[in-house]
């Protein structure tokens, strides 16, 4: 813990999770006080193919940025005590970048605007929560409840799965405005 690689990495944590609080604030404040009613960012496609048009593409509101306001503090505050938490552990940057992954993907959750995205992210939530759960090797409870954990994931991961499966084969699109739209 004493390396000043370890102090700089920790470091640049602190400081980046309190800029994304601040950000998400700032970008709640703004939506809620009269801004765009939704904003979109269309990254790349990812595939492309008769009737399936996978995008990448974020999109934001009013709802989703009081949610990634959420996660914004929450994860500043889950940060705070695990840096204290973890102090003196050799694996600390490990279980750092873990909550960072974890963290990533549960924002991916609330921008995705497309089903199959939000199935990825949905899939790195849950396998970053099993991560972090069993992460005390050596503590034979913490590799039972990663295993429950694991399991019950794949339960939600196979009824998300047959979600996004209904969802094309019934109005045969993925991003949700179409959805929206084609919903009766």
């Amino acid at each position: 813990m004493g390396s000043p690689v370890n102090k700089v990495f920790l470091k640049f944590y602190i400081y980046s999770t309190n800029l994304w609080w601040v950000l998400s604030s700032l970008v709640t404040f703004y939506w809620i006080t009269g801004g765009p009613a939704v904003s979109s960012l269309h990254l790349a496609n990812w595939m492309q193919l008769d009737l399936l048009c996978a995008s990448w593409d974020l999109r934001a509101d009013s709802l989703s940025g009081i949610m990634l306001l959420v996660i914004g503090v929450t994860s500043g505050i889950v940060s705070s005590y695990s840096l204290d938490y973890m102090y003196g552990d050799a694996h600390q940057n490990q279980f750092v970048a873990l909550l960072y992954i974890f963290a990533f993907a549960i924002n991916g959750l609330v921008v995705s605007n497309n089903l199959v995205a939000v199935f990825l992210s949905w899939e790195l939530v849950g396998l970053c929560s099993y991560l972090l759960i069993c992460f005390s090797k050596r503590r034979q409870h913490s590799l039972k409840s990663s295993l429950k954990a694991a399991l019950w994931n794949k339960v939600g991961d196979v009824s998300v799965l047959l979600a996004v499966g209904c969802a094309f084969e019934l109005l045969e699109a993925l991003d949700s405005v179409s959805i929206v739209l084609l919903l009766p």
